[in-house]
């Protein structure tokens, strides 16, 4: 038998047994007559608020089991989310009913597990920052639940503005022992709280459905990630050319290549070490992905080469990108810590197809001539070779430093 059920078995009980024994009592008193009226009353005035207690009691069972039918469909589709496109839409479409007046967001902890990304929200969270640094959230301090009221005088969390809200929750996000993001609640007044058995569920399910994204993204990018830099790698590029000439042979659209080169790196690496070395060519790699434009495909070849591939952008876009490239690298203090490690420039080899090539390799190789160029001119340039020619190939230079000694 439920808890419930017995609840209001002994509420029947009781009523019914008062009510009984103040009929009898009275019933056979000398003032029996006298007061008749004030036991019914009485009596009718306990039986309401009993009936009111099962009223209540049964709401409460509904409005739970609701709750955990809400939570059983939100953990299903949780579980097919195959990104965080899908995810977003699951926490906005079965939070504000589980949360009642309720705003709130969903971060998930970066790649680099120092900050948290909002991934998901629902109603416009206004007082919580859309990214920010572990340390700044209590809950992942602490990793327990930190909740913070007006009365209450715990300390805010640094990326919540405490003047944009009222009270609100953040709640630790945990799977399998790991830190997977924060659930972030801003608390509405006067609305019906989930109770703390379904609120663990809630953040359970939300937990278990962030590990498993992590790790289909993980697994997804795997095989064409690479693991230094977290840039394509070569097994992507050989795919992936084949696929871009083909198009660009279809649409009539140009198509660049860029092949860059950081310059002296093998005596960089003979004098810093290769830990040295390691720290360059992930930074190299972190400083060309906002160079581009969403479409293209920045490839590590191998060591510190990297080949970027230009759908759609003909021998000027690609030379203007290129550039950019070049002048990222030379303004940026390699190092960690505030510590700088040496100055680094890098050179740059441009080539479209179908005017360096009509292949492929035959565009790669013409990247690649072009690259060599910019080595032998003097390096920390771009030269772009506008057509294949077997000797002579007429370049352009690109103002950039070229006053160094090619080596």
């Amino acid at each position: 038998m439920s808890i419930g059920r017995r609840i209001w078995l002994t509420d029947v009980s009781i009523v019914a047994g008062l009510t009984l024994f103040a009929v009898l009592a009275f019933a056979t008193s000398p003032a029996a007559g006298t007061t008749t009226a004030a036991v019914c009353a009485g009596s009718l005035l306990l039986t309401a608020v009993i009936a009111w207690r099962l009223r209540s009691a049964r709401h409460a069972r509904e409005h739970r089991a609701q709750a955990i039918d809400l939570l059983g469909e939100m953990a299903g589709r949780l579980a097919g989310a195959c990104d965080h496109a899908a995810f977003a839409e699951a926490v906005e479409l079965y939070a504000p009913r589980l949360l009642p007046g309720a705003r709130g967001a969903v971060y998930a902890t970066a790649a680099d597990r120092t900050s948290l990304h909002r991934i998901g929200a629902w109603r416009e969270p206004s007082s919580s920052a859309p990214d920010f640094a572990l340390d700044d959230c209590w809950a992942v301090r602490r990793r327990a639940a930190h909740r913070v009221s007006s009365p209450s005088g715990e300390a805010p969390c640094r990326h919540v503005q405490t003047t944009a809200h009222g009270d609100y929750s953040c709640l630790p996000l945990m799977a399998q022992g790991e830190m997977v993001g924060v659930l972030h609640i801003e608390e509405a007044s006067g609305a019906p709280p989930l109770a703390d058995p379904e609120r663990q569920i809630l953040v359970q399910a939300i937990a278990a459905s962030l590990l498993n994204l992590h790790l289909r993204e993980s697994l997804r990018d795997q095989p064409i990630r690479d693991p230094l830099t977290g840039l394509l790698n070569r097994r992507f590029l050989e795919e992936a050319i084949e696929v871009e000439c083909s198009r660009a042979d279809r649409s009539n659209q140009p198509l660049s290549v860029l092949m860059a080169d950081l310059d002296n790196f093998r005596q960089f690496n003979e004098t810093f070490g290769r830990e040295a070395g390691d720290i360059v060519l992930r930074q190299f790699g972190e400083l060309l992905v906002p160079c581009f434009r969403r479409g293209d495909h920045i490839c590590r070849l191998g060591n510190d080469v990297v080949l970027i591939l230009l759908p759609a952008s003909d021998l000027s876009v690609a030379s203007m990108l290129a550039e950019r490239v070049r002048r990222t690298v030379a303004g940026f203090d390699f190092g960690e810590h505030g510590r700088t490690l040496a100055r680094v420039t890098v050179s740059v080899g441009v080539a479209s197809y179908p005017s360096a090539g009509l292949s492929a390799g035959a565009l790669m190789s013409a990247a690649e001539r072009a690259l060599h160029a910019a080595k032998y001119g003097g390096r920390n340039q771009v030269k772009a070779l506008e057509e294949s020619r077997p000797a002579g190939p007429r370049e352009t230079v690109s103002a950039g430093d070229n006053r160094a000694a090619a080596r």
